[in-house]
Formats: C-alpha cells, structure tokens, sequence
C-alpha cells in the first residue's frame, strides 16, 4: 500500500482503518519480542530483489517500542526502513538513469553509495562546519550548507534531504535553496521526524547574536560525520505544507505505505514528502 496524503484529514481517515489497526497489533508483538534481543524477519528487499532476513534490534526505542523506521536494515544493501523505501519510490519514476542529476544531503552513507550506483550524476555532501564555504571538498568530502548551497539555478532533477531539515536553523532558507537548484519541474524529495498529532512546527533552539538559544530541552541525532551528533532545531508538522508552498514549490504531499514483505512497516505509517517546483 502506497497513497499520497494531502491533509491531516486524510492522514486520520488512514489511521482509522481497521486494516491499519490489524497490522498496528502485528508491530506490537514483534516489537514486545525485540525488547529482549535482536530479531530477524524474513522478507523481501525490493532494492536487492531477493528474499532476506532484516534485522530489528532495541536500538533508538520511541517510548518501549521499536523504531521501525530506523531498523529493519537488509545486511546485503546495508539500507534500513526508510531508505529502502524513498529508493523504491525514486526508482518507479522510471527516469533515465545515466543522465538524471540528483543532489542528496549525504555522501559518507550506504544510500548515497547505491543512488550513485544507479544514477552516475548524482552529487552528494556532508554539513563539516560553518568554517567552510559550500562547495569546499575536505579528504574527498564536499561540504554544503543548506541554507547557502554552490550550485547554479536549475542544476538538478530531484533534491534529496533524508533527516536534515530538522537541524538547520533557517528552514525557510534551506527549502528556497532547493527549490533554486531545482530544474522547473523538479521535485525534491524529503523525510524528517514528523509530528502528525500536531498542527503547528515548534522551533527548539535559535542563534541570536552567535548564541544558541535553546527554547526546548536539547535533542540531538546521529550523524555520521561527528560524534556530537546534530542538534534538533524543529519538530516539525503539517503546517510544513504551506511552508514549503511559500518557499515556491507548486505541489506538496505527504508518501505514505505499509508493506511488511519489503521490510516497510511501522508509525504506524511509513512515510516521506515529496514537493514539486
């Protein structure tokens, strides 16, 4: 199962669905079973397209239940829950592969590693410090701010951001410079730590005069490029739809599926946003 979701509305309507809560029940009793040590579940990796064993562990647990969608890992692509899905998603686009030019917020990763695979022109950065310029490349790495990337207007076909918006400390400011990079008709692709139960985005810290302020009891998320992980500076919610309308893009809606066979599952809904200029 795979909708696109437009509204909170209709994002309830899907909760509600006895079908939903059956399986809602099903994560239960796997997760219950996880608490005690790692599991493995046979299924089927759409990106490998072969049967698999994905292993869920304890690891990153969201009040004494597992977090699917971090987990569920496929040991031969090494890409868990979330990335296996966005990658399937981009892949049904059918686009040709040898001249699609993709920008993802990410280049030390297993998922940049197979987009690079599949699609040759892809470019991929880390965020390394504020003492760099967008565009500079330390040990092979590029780094790009997302509120200041070094690209020209129209340079790529799909922008992908996995987990990034939440940290930077002018949203605003990052979704215009993607809708700027993008090619007219381009779509950028994003998933972040949604708060569906929520209408409105909460800002958790600010910079003022060079400071950090922080509004909230300070969270961070791992990050692969430094031990101290990133700090949250949004919960975000739905109201992240008109935000992105005023930043330019023409259409936004939420991806959202269910399919315990590919490893996709837990949420209780799997999901992305998908945002087209």
């Amino acid at each position: 199962m795979i909708k696109k979701i437009f509204t909170k509305e209709q994002y309830i309507e899907i909760l509600k669905s006895k079908k939903l809560k059956r399986r809602s029940k099903c994560d239960k009793i796997i997760s219950d079973k996880v608490i005690n040590g790692m599991v493995n579940i046979h299924g089927f990796c759409q990106i490998c397209k072969k049967q698999t064993k994905f292993y869920i562990d304890s690891l990153w647990l969201n009040n004494d239940t597992v977090n699917f969608r971090e987990r569920m890992g496929c040991p031969n692509c090494g890409l868990n829950n979330r990335q296996r899905f966005l990658l399937e998603w981009v892949l049904k686009a059918k686009k040709n592969r040898n001249n699609y030019q993709i920008f993802i917020y990410e280049q030390v990763t297993p998922l940049y590693n197979k987009f690079k695979e599949i699609y040759p022109k892809t470019i991929g950065s880390e965020y390394l410090g504020a003492e760099y310029s967008s565009g500079t490349v330390i040990n092979g790495i590029r780094h790009e701010d997302a509120t200041c990337l070094s690209f020209s207007d129209d340079s790529f076909d799909l922008v992908l951001s996995l987990d990034v918006y939440e940290h930077i400390f002018d949203l605003e400011k990052g979704l215009k410079e993607a809708f700027r990079i993008l090619k007219p008709m381009g779509k950028m692709i994003f998933s972040i730590p949604f708060y569906p139960a929520d209408d409105t985005t909460q800002k958790r810290a600010e910079i003022i005069d060079g400071k950090i302020i922080f509004l909230k009891e300070p969270q961070y998320h791992g990050n692969p490029v430094s031990e101290k992980g990133s700090l949250v500076v949004y919960d975000i919610s739905w109201d992240c739809f008109d935000i992105i309308k005023k930043c330019g893009f023409s259409e936004v809606y939420m991806v959202a599926g269910y399919n315990r066979l590919t490893g996709n599952m837990g949420d209780p809904l799997l999901y992305f946003f998908e945002a087209i200029k």
